[in-house]
């Protein structure tokens, strides 16, 4: 998403040191989660061009902060994406990340390609979820694979199943540590 200048300011404006407070994270989580789009537009105050000069409106952060979390869900594979930016190495894609606006099958290809998994068998016909910082940004079901050069691995995504759907769509994972893929277990509960 681009900046967009700021002209008629719909309420107060927040920076990004305050949604970082709101939401419990750190300045650079919070400054990923602004510049993303994943709660609305955000706007550009001055001529500073860095994610961290952001602001957002004090409707994006009071949604931000009233999103639900996950509850329970089947398995999941979940990557950690950023916002959406140009591949230099696959001009098959118009990016790769997240962009809030982007169609389906984009998204699917922004989000599906190119991650190091062991046994990528192991996946097809389950959820993957694609998170920024945490925030459920995509949820899809990966159909089939196909290798790469170097060990990386593309999912071929397709519309998820409407229980996952139900479970991810609109939500936010507690973050935790590890690398950019994390395998999410279903829940105890999770029987569908």
């Amino acid at each position: 998403m681009e900046f967009t200048e700021l002209v008629n300011q719909p309420d107060s404006l927040y920076g990004v040191p305050d949604v970082a407070v709101s939401l419990g994270m750190s300045r650079t989580s919070a400054a990923l989660v602004v510049a993303s789009g994943v709660g609305g537009p955000f706007f550009q105050k001055g001529s500073r061009r860095d994610i961290h000069s952001a602001l957002v409106p004090a409707t994006t952060l009071k949604r931000l902060a009233a999103t639900p979390s996950v509850g329970e869900h089947p398995e999941a594979l979940v990557v950690r994406v950023r916002p959406a930016r140009v591949d230099p190495d696959d001009p098959a894609r118009p990016f790769m990340g997240w962009h809030p606006d982007a169609t389906w099958d984009d998204q699917a290809l922004g989000v599906g390609r190119w991650w190091r998994v062991r046994d990528p068998e192991h996946w097809h016909g389950k959820t993957l979820l694609a998170t920024v910082v945490g925030f459920a940004v995509h949820v899809a079901k990966i159909e089939s694979h196909e290798n790469a050069p170097g060990g990386s691995v593309a999912f071929h995504l397709v519309p998820p199943d409407d229980d996952a759907l139900e479970a991810f769509q609109g939500r936010r994972l507690e973050i935790t540590q590890g690398g950019v893929i994390v395998h999410l277990p279903a829940s105890e509960g999770w029987s569908r």
